[in-house]
């Protein structure tokens, strides 16, 4: 495949030579750079650059190294901030479920009204659930289905597998083995997740170690086994197996389960009732409305899955938040609009563009013997980068919730520019490869909510 970088003043690549010369020659005699001051600053990874220059003469250049804070000021603040989302978010779908159950007819809006302000009528929500599921038609009142539908509202389970927006759910980073471990122990997993997360292991810190590699492939697989053991039947089956001596019975709160399972329990309950909705149609729509339309993915029009905005609330906030491109007043022309948003990083020309200046402009370090050197890209590793990068563009832009990505981990990456560079790469120790394919990782498997942010093309 070949690659033409031009002009985003035309449509048609053959003409904006012109249009380019006339500019860079209007640039070129700009006081800005015949005879202004000005001071340049480089903010990088390890430290900080300055050049002062008067017009074309240097005056003053210097690198000042620098090691930056690693803890966040933030953090508590944005907990706090997320945690009254949350708490927002769970009102209003206690809303829109009051609002549903009067719609299909399980209760009166009075009768709603009624056992919302007595809570004490949903503190068996456990023990109707698991009744609920042993057999059709166990429940015997509106109520206590009611009951069953809110509480698993309340206890509606984690989506960070189905969305690329949530860190990981042991924590920040991949790196403490221990901590990875720990949290397996009684974790509930879909496989995908699993294997998604063990690709990505390839790149910790502690993955050269066999013992600890070991460890926790194994906790992680056990995760996949409890998740299609049907662990929500199973815990609850657990809980009121003793029955004359509650105080004997295993917790029932703890356990945290998959979306997904917890809207196959909420189906299966409300199958087991059909009479309850009336007609075999109408527990179909209900369901729709309150499920989705699947399982498997997040629904952003359903009850369950409703978090702070709508999905045509939270398009419209994007466009509203979206800057116009501070560059199209220079760049302007006749033919040329006099304003235009920035582009979106999920924009194919955008990660195209901003693979290749990296490439253009960013090193890595290569072994000559015992002689280190810093090596920019041959075209064959152009080409093998770029063919990564189109293959995820394709990927992401694909019209599915979560794509299905191939991402390579650092260690495959560095096997890959050295097949392709015909280079030796420098241990990280002696040398800024980390960095160099962290970043080159970021360019070619950017997460999807990068992609959703907005840039300008020529940033």
């Amino acid at each position: 495949m070949k690659y033409v970088l031009h002009s985003p003043l035309s449509k048609n690549a053959s003409t904006p030579a012109a249009e380019i010369e006339k500019l860079s020659a209007k640039w070129l005699e700009h006081p800005f750079y015949k005879s202004d001051l000005v001071l340049g600053l480089d903010i990088g990874i390890e430290g900080i650059g300055i050049w002062l220059r008067k017009g074309p003469t240097p005056l003053f250049a210097q690198t000042i190294v620098v090691e930056l804070p690693e803890a966040s000021p933030l953090a508590k603040r944005r907990a706090n901030r997320a945690a009254r989302r949350s708490r927002v978010s769970c009102k209003k779908r206690e809303a829109m479920l009051k609002n549903w159950i009067v719609k299909y007819g399980l209760l009166t809006e009075v009768r709603v009204n009624e056992i919302w302000e007595n809570p004490s009528i949903f503190q068996r929500g456990f023990e109707h659930r698991y009744r609920a599921i042993q057999k059709s038609g166990a429940l015997k009142s509106h109520e206590a289905l009611v009951s069953c539908i809110r509480h698993c509202l309340q206890h509606r389970g984690f989506d960070y597998h189905m969305s690329n927006d949530s860190a990981f759910p042991w924590g920040d980073g991949m790196d403490d083995a221990s901590q990875i471990i720990q949290w397996a122990k009684r974790a509930i997993c879909p496989p995908g997740a699993v294997k998604n997360w063990k690709q990505l292991f390839s790149d910790a810190a502690w993955s050269d170690k066999e013992e600890k590699w070991e460890k926790v492939m194994a906790a992680l697989d056990e995760t996949v086994r409890r998740y299609g053991s049907q662990p929500i039947e199973t815990h609850l089956e657990k809980h009121f197996r003793e029955k004359n001596h509650p105080n004997l019975r295993e917790a029932a709160r703890g356990e945290n389960f998959p979306r997904e399972l917890i809207k196959e329990h909420l189906r299966l309950i409300c199958n087991n009732h059909e009479s309850f909705f009336g007609s075999k149609e109408k527990l179909d729509a209900a369901l729709t409305e309150l499920l989705g339309e699947s399982d498997q993915k997040l629904i952003p029009g359903s009850i369950i899955d409703f978090h702070r905005k709508t999905q045509s609330e939270i398009e419209s906030l994007w466009k509203r938040k979206t800057n116009d491109c501070p560059f199209i007043p220079f760049l302007a022309t006749a033919t040329s609009p006099a304003k235009e948003k920035c582009s979106p990083n999920s924009s194919p020309e955008i990660r195209r563009f901003k693979l290749l200046q990296f490439l253009a402009e960013r090193t890595f370090v290569a072994m000559d013997g015992n002689r280190i050197e810093r090596t920019y890209a041959n075209a064959d590793l152009y080409a093998a980068l770029m063919g990564l990068l189109e293959t995820d563009i394709s990927a992401t832009l694909a019209a599915t919730p979560a794509p299905s990505r191939t991402k390579l981990g650092k260690r495959d990456l560095k096997k890959l520019v050295e097949t392709a560079a015909k280079a030796k790469l420098a241990p990280d120790s002696v040398s800024h490869n980390a960095d160099f394919f962290e970043q080159l990782s970021d360019l070619l498997f950017p997460k999807l909510s990068v992609l959703k942010c907005r840039t300008c093309a020529l940033v």
